[in-house]
């Protein structure tokens, strides 16, 4: 056994440093590696814009010295700078306007006080990269209530009161729709409505506020859904309303018939088609086809087909490929109530199509049933 003293411990920790610096002084120095990471170029991606082109008419006639305007929202009534605007149609009405993917207003005026104005009946226009939308606007006239054929002996009340004409004539039967901004993109049934007697003339009671104001008369009937070729609507030029405690104010609305819906030309036309039946597989008339985005359907479907005729068809326009989850139904808002036919598209488990964009996917058979 070896013993040391404490001036021995001393000695050999003494030592020890000594050959620890030593050793330290000798260890090479570690430089940090330096890497070179090489720059990389800046990827430009080019979003290609959509067309929106068409012919403004009046009366049935094209019309020239009109402008056509696009708004990304309804701002003070379409008064704010417009996204786009088109050039001065010319003896053929035509115009044609380049703009970027996105949702928009499509407004058409003509005259220094805007004395000829349209608002187009597919608002808001969903515009796709390299879709080209063709479309057909109708311009009216502005008018001026005749107080002669408004309601007599109105009472003392707060609200709108008006007129509603087609081709100069009183239109019966008219929802006039109330709204209190534009953020529902004016779908829905809107804060109230009442439909025109048979001389055309609406009032409604409304607490003091700011409203919108819209008409629309659906050929089935129904009071919600997508408007269709043949339905009549007008939006009032004068919106938004102020409404102030003790007076009526009068508004007339001139309505215009939804054309038929020229066939937009896209890179990539993405279309589902079949046949609405019952359970017997009678083809049925009068129902839409929609399509939700996701499995919890809740609400109104991403995208609805127009009504089918006689022939149970149905055309469904989508603007990309994905899965989308059907289903058909007589009504358009709120719950199935009992009566009303609906049914799920039951060629998939889950009720779901996958689509290429592009592509046409046909033959499709939805069955629907009275709910009970």
């Amino acid at each position: 056994m070896i013993s040391y003293n404490r001036s021995g411990q001393r000695l050999l920790l003494f030592f020890c440093l000594i050959l620890f610096a030593g050793c330290s002084a000798t260890r090479p120095a570690v430089k940090p590696s330096v890497v070179s990471i090489p720059s990389q170029e800046k990827v430009k991606i080019i979003i290609k814009p959509g067309i929106i082109s068409g012919k403004v008419t009046y009366n049935n006639e094209p019309l020239s010295g009109a402008f056509v305007y696009l708004y990304r929202d309804a701002g003070d009534n379409f008064e704010d700078k417009a996204a786009y605007v088109s050039e001065e149609t010319g003896v053929d009405g035509s115009f044609r306007i380049k703009a970027n993917p996105g949702s928009y207003y499509l407004i058409a005026r003509k005259g220094e006080d805007n004395e000829y104005y349209c608002f187009y009946g597919g608002n808001p226009l969903l515009v796709n990269p390299g879709q080209v939308w063709r479309v057909g606007l109708s311009l009216v006239k502005k008018k001026t209530p005749d107080a002669g054929l408004l309601i007599p002996g109105m009472p003392h009340g707060t609200g709108i009161r008006g007129l509603v004409l087609f081709n100069g004539k009183p239109l019966s039967g008219a929802q006039v729709m109330v709204y209190l901004n534009a953020n529902s993109n004016f779908k829905g049934l809107g804060f109230d409505q009442r439909f025109t007697d048979a001389r055309g003339r609406f009032i409604i009671d409304l607490p003091e506020g700011t409203y919108y104001l819209l008409v629309r008369k659906r050929r089935s009937g129904q009071m919600a859904g997508p408007l269709v070729t043949g339905d009549y609507y007008a939006y009032y030029e004068g919106n938004p309303l102020v409404v102030r405690d003790g007076k009526y104010l009068d508004a007339a609305l001139t309505c215009v018939v939804k054309q038929d819906r020229v066939k937009d030309e896209r890179e990539g036309q993405t279309i589902v088609s079949g046949l609405v039946v019952d359970k017997e597989g009678r083809p049925l008339a009068g129902v839409y086809v929609g399509a939700y985005l996701s499995s919890q359907v809740m609400g109104r479907p991403a995208y609805v087909s127009p009504l089918t005729g006689n022939d149970g068809l149905f055309q469904l326009e989508l603007p990309k490929g994905g899965k989308y989850y059907l289903m058909g139904r007589d009504t358009y808002s709120g719950p199935p109530a009992p009566g009303d036919l609906f049914g799920w598209y039951s060629g998939s488990e889950d009720h779901s199509i996958v689509i290429e964009t592009g592509a046409k996917l046909e033959n499709l058979k939805i069955i629907v049933a009275p709910v009970f």
